[in-house]
């Protein structure tokens, strides 16, 4: 679809067409959405519930008043806010400790997130392929690789791409997160124990690179001092 504007030029008072860069359209993002959504390695009870939430038809108060004008949009449970999806799943206080105290482990008032459709694309997230630095240029430097699958592994190399130290060894882990930054922060101990300097940190994981390039407080619980090791040692 292209868009166009009506300009006015003056003195002429001609009308001119201009053509702007072609841009999706709202329906075209919405059918992205939902095709994401549907896509996701999720399970299809949860995929069904993130529909009905992003859609508004869970039987929430909120959505109840804006239908009916009947009852109160209030919380019933605390009686601060509307009882809106974002409220319900993301800012009320006891579903903010579940979320804490549970096997998932994470703050929700950490995540960037202020609308319905945001709040549910958190939830098929992938772990990217960012770096923590580039590759050295100087011959003085050295490049560590980390990364975890069924076990932990480090590999050292120079300037020239050629192994310098190797080493893995078995560990149990929770998450893919939490494996990543054991790694790391395995990688970040021996650095301290041989005396390496000068190395450039490589890891394939971008959520646990976030964390520990992040300033702000950790928000998972089960990675927390995983995170704040990794910060004090680099």
């Amino acid at each position: 679809m292209i868009s166009t504007i009506f300009v006015a030029e003056e003195p002429q008072r001609k009308h001119k067409i201009r053509k702007l860069l072609k841009t999706r359209t709202w329906e075209e993002e919405e059918d992205k959405f939902w095709e994401k959504l549907w896509k996701a390695k999720l399970h299809e009870r949860l995929k069904v519930f993130l529909w009905r939430m992003v859609s508004g038809a869970l039987p929430l108060k909120q959505v109840i008043f804006s239908r009916t004008r009947k009852g109160s949009p209030e919380c019933p449970c605390c009686g601060n806010e509307e009882e809106s999806a974002i409220h319900r799943f993301k800012s009320y206080e006891v579903t903010k400790r579940l979320a804490y105290s549970s096997l998932w482990g994470c703050r929700l008032e950490a995540w960037n997130c202020s609308t319905v459709k945001e709040l549910g694309s958190m939830n098929w997230r992938r772990k990217g392929g960012n770096k923590l630095h580039t590759t050295p240029n100087t011959a003085d430097w050295s490049k560590v690789n980390t990364d975890a699958e069924a076990a932990l592994a480090v590999v050292m190399r120079d300037e020239k791409g050629r192994v310098l130290y190797l080493a893995s060894y078995l560990t149990n882990a929770g998450s893919s997160l939490e494996a990543e930054l054991k790694a790391l922060e395995w990688a970040l101990e021996l650095a301290v124990e041989k005396e390496w300097n000068k190395v450039i940190w490589s890891s394939d994981a971008q959520a646990a690179v976030n964390e520990v390039k992040s300033v702000s407080d950790p928000c998972s619980w089960d990675t927390r001092y995983l995170v704040l090791n990794c910060r004090d040692l680099l």
